[in-house]
């Protein structure tokens, strides 16, 4: 994401230049766009496109490296214990549908009684 951010400044600051042929209304809309993702990024509205650009490329690979970490395998007695468990909350699960739709046959059973 924040490497798709920093590519987007750069198409701001690449399009802002008066030989790009982009339509001044549509330049404003850009701009307008870019100060309120900053906003919502926590970036400062101020600085310029390439501090921007350099700190969200900084938070994208800072984000990349997070992400690469090896998940650890859990031992074969915890999967076999979450297998368990599972099972139990289905069963129970299934159990408690079985009640809610008896007893909402016995109250259906119980108005048409009571008519």
């Amino acid at each position: 994401m924040f490497l798709g951010l920093a590519l987007y400044e750069f198409l701001i600051n690449k399009l802002q230049h008066w030989d790009s042929g982009m339509p001044p209304y549509m330049m404003v809309d850009l701009l307008k766009s870019r100060k309120e993702t900053r906003e919502a990024i926590g970036l400062l509205k101020d600085i310029s496109a390439n501090k921007a650009i350099n700190q969200l490329y900084s938070m994208s690979k800072s984000m990349g490296f997070a992400n690469s970490q090896e998940k650890i395998e859990e031992s074969a007695e915890v999967a076999a214990r979450r297998d368990v468990v599972e099972k139990y909350k289905a069963r129970v699960t299934l159990l408690l549908k079985k009640l809610k739709s008896q007893q909402d046959a016995d109250k259906n059973q119980k108005a048409v009684e009571v008519k």
